[in-house]
Parts: structure tokens; sequence; C-alpha cells
């Protein structure tokens, strides 16, 4: 693929089209709490967020996120393509 070739016009039309949805992410996400859906996993935490009915917590120092009746939750995530290691989480 040659640059600016038609190829590479399509792919960055494709990218544009993308991330104007990111935007909207990056909103819903900010009304949430998420500074940033690109670091620290903000868009899973987002996800997780919704999909559960929390509430982030600021800070970075105890748990993340408390639910409605005020239990405090700390997230965990795992990415279900690699196999787990139980010994690679530290309490």
């Amino acid at each position: 693929m040659a640059f600016y070739d038609y190829q590479h016009q399509q792919r960055i039309k494709q990218l544009e089209h993308i991330w104007e949805n990111l935007q909207d992410l990056a909103l819903l996400a900010r009304q949430h709490g998420i500074d940033d859906i690109f670091q620290d996993n903000g868009a899973k935490v987002l996800q997780q967020l919704i999909y559960l009915n929390i509430d982030i917590l600021p800070g970075r120092e105890g748990n993340d996120a408390v639910s409605e009746s005020g239990t405090e939750w700390e997230m965990k995530s795992i990415n279900h393509k690699k196999p787990f290691d139980p010994d690679s989480i530290n309490f």
C-alpha cells in the first residue's frame, strides 16, 4: 500500500468514521467519571459500570466502585482469550 493511495484513503475514512463514535463513547465515559477511555482500561471500566449499574469511586486508592446500596466493589477483569493464572493476582 503506497502512501495516500486509494486503499490508504479508505482506511483513513474508516478510522474517521470509527473515531466519531469514539467521541460519543468518550463523552459517555466523562459522564461516568472516566477522563480517558484509552488509559487504565477506561472503556472496559465504563462497560462494567453500566452493565453492573454501579458508580465509579474517585481516586486511585481503595475500592473502584459503589452500588446504589452503598456496597463498595474492587473490580477485576481478565482477558478470556488467555489462560487464567490465579497466581497472577496479588491481594
